[in-house]
């Protein structure tokens, strides 16, 4: 019976090259053998090689498809890792993208939106022109208004102008003080420091933020919103005229009233008094 020699015997005979031929043929025979140490290949290369020259130690894997699959990295966390925790990542410290960032924007620098600001039509500016040119009519016909700066105000004046501030707004705005002087016929800069005062001493009651017809910002009374959601010059000098037409009314009843209470006695009516007494 014949033995078939042994890669080890064969080396001998022909050479280490040689032997690692027969070291892949033998593994080729028995390629699902992944047990096979390859730590005892090594070592018989090193045996076998003949004491006239040396070879490197090395490992030869016992099946190609481990070597294969030895290609594969895997996602896990390797037995190293078991006992440490994790760490966070680090920022890379390349400054290749940063720089090619800063070059980009140099030869490009980047824009800023600008706001689109609303298209007023020809219409909406034709309007607003006209309510700036009454505005300024009216500022010059309530400047021209003479009245003595120490003079206290009449009761009309008074009352028109408590309603104004109880039940409308205590914060007009300029072109509203300047239709009220002018329907009360009171001088500008006496209504403007009455409002002033008025607010000093008698700041009360809540008051909401809208925004007129003329898109001025005011703040007016609950009762004015509910008397209307809509204010514009117009509705305030509609109302305050209306109003001062009242209270004119008013007072002049008023006064005949007393007047004629004062009245003294006519001497014909003293005379058919005493003629029926008699």
């Amino acid at each position: 019976m014949t033995s078939t020699p042994s890669p080890f015997t064969r080396t001998k005979q022909q050479g280490p090259l040689h032997f690692l031929a027969l070291v892949a043929l033998d593994a080729e025979k028995h390629p699902h053998d992944c047990n096979v140490d390859p730590a005892p290949l090594g070592e018989g290369l090193q045996s076998a090689a003949c004491s006239s020259y040396e070879t490197p130690s090395y490992t030869v894997s016992s099946s190609p498809t481990h070597s294969v699959s030895s290609l594969h990295i895997s996602c896990g966390r390797t037995p190293s890792d078991v006992g440490s925790d994790p760490q966070p990542l680090i920022q890379s410290t390349a400054t290749n993208s940063t720089q090619r960032a800063d070059l980009l924007q140099s030869k490009h620098p980047m824009r800023t939106r600008k706001k689109c600001h609303r298209r007023e039509s020809p219409l909406h500016i034709r309007a607003k022109e006209e309510t700036l040119a009454r505005r300024r009519e009216r500022l010059e016909r309530a400047t021209k208004i003479r009245s003595l700066d120490n003079s206290p105000v009449n009761d009309e004046q008074l009352t028109v102008l408590r309603m104004v501030y109880d039940e409308i707004t205590m914060y007009p705005s300029e072109s509203w003080m300047v239709l009220i002087a002018i329907i009360i016929r009171r001088s500008f800069k006496q209504v403007k420091n009455w409002f002033s005062n008025e607010r000093q001493k008698n700041r009360n009651g809540d008051v909401i933020s809208v925004c007129t017809e003329e898109g001025d910002k005011m703040r007016l009374r609950e009762s004015a919103i509910n008397f209307s959601e809509h204010w514009s010059d117009s509705i305030l000098e509609e109302v305050v005229m209306v109003y001062h037409f009242l209270v004119t009314q008013s007072f002049r009843r008023r006064k005949r009233r007393l007047a004629v209470q004062r009245e003294p006695p006519r001497i014909m009516e003293l005379h058919g008094q005493n003629s029926r007494s008699l």
